[in-house]
């Protein structure tokens, strides 16, 4: 199998239980390499309570941990990133807004 097709079945794998459409292809893209993990939160800080991107995070991460296979590297890494800079960054927002602000004070 080609590697663009190893890379999207990871993705399918690690955004399969995602329920809102729009969250599901904003973090896809960002494990398809298509968008960065800033413009990636920025997109899911806007008009969401933090609680809600904090739960889609905690998915793709714990599914990254999980169900990843040996093929899986470049996009668990790539959910790493976003993980990480949603953690460094959300720490004190009270909400989506705040999220997204503070992002692009860091752009």
């Amino acid at each position: 199998m080609e590697r663009s097709g190893i890379e999207e079945e990871a993705v399918i794998r690690l955004t399969s239980d995602i329920d809102s459409l729009v969250f599901r292809d904003a973090v896809s893209e960002c494990l398809r390499g298509n968008s960065s993990p800033s413009d990636t939160l920025r997109t899911l800080g806007m008009g969401a309570d933090l609680d809600t991107v904090r739960r889609v995070i905690d998915q793709v991460t714990h599914r990254a941990a999980t169900i990843s296979r040996a093929g899986d590297n470049l996009v668990r890494d790539r959910a790493d990133e976003l993980t990480q800079l949603f953690v460094e960054t959300e720490s004190g927002c009270e909400d989506g807004e705040q999220l997204v602000r503070r992002l692009e004070k860091k752009a």
